[in-house]
């Protein structure tokens, strides 16, 4: 059996070898939206290779000005080392991320975000910030001014990234589980003062 969660941002959910049943498929403490878990360990194939299909949406809101369209072929080396391991692997590894405008707020963009390859430790805002872009609220790659001030005059607390669709197979069945952006309250009431605050500017 599998389950589907709606993931909270700051609910960690790395794997530990005293978790009993296996835990959701892992998402860094700050990132929000749809996991999934297995009740059934020869259900779903527990390794990366086949969890590459299921995580293929997310949007993210970024400081820069991105290309409408763009994506990001860049090895990453491991940041963390794996259960069990002493130390992470040095070895550069293939991560391939695909991004997409969906609207843009003067400086400041409304990302979608595709892992096309890879699915490593913090792929998507290591592959924006190489790109001069930092997502909004990110603690470790993002700038600690652009964080202070959207929490300061929009109330934004967290990492603005979010998966909001996930797809993959299941005993031969297609599955697609959505978690739409709008169900995020905090990000969306974000996005509406950030708006009102540009027409405010403008007018």
């Amino acid at each position: 059996m599998c389950i589907f969660v709606s993931k909270t941002s700051g609910l960690n959910t790395h794997f530990h070898k005293s978790m009993v049943p296996p835990p959701p498929e892992r998402a860094t403490c700050p990132v929000c939206g749809r996991i999934f878990g297995r009740t059934d360990p020869k259900l779903i194939p527990w390794n990366y290779k086949s969890m590459l299909a299921h995580l293929n949406g997310y949007v993210c809101f970024v400081r820069g000005e991105p290309e409408e369209e763009f994506v990001v072929d860049l090895d990453l080396v491991d940041k963390y080392a794996k259960p069990g391991k002493k130390q992470p692997n040095p070895t550069p590894r293939l991560a391939v991320t695909a991004f997409r405008v969906l609207r843009r707020y003067g400086v400041f963009a409304l990302l979608a975000a595709r892992l096309v390859l890879g699915g490593r430790t913090h792929q998507i805002r290591r592959h924006l910030n190489s790109r001069g872009c930092q997502i909004v609220g990110d603690s470790r790659y993002g700038k600690t001014g652009i964080n202070a001030w959207v929490r300061e005059e929009f109330g934004l607390g967290r990492m603005f990234l979010h998966c909001r669709r996930l797809e993959m197979e299941v005993g031969g069945r297609r599955i697609v589980v959505e978690d739409p952006l709008a169900n995020q309250l905090e990000l969306v009431a974000f996005l509406d003062k950030f708006e009102r605050a540009q027409a405010a500017d403008k007018g």
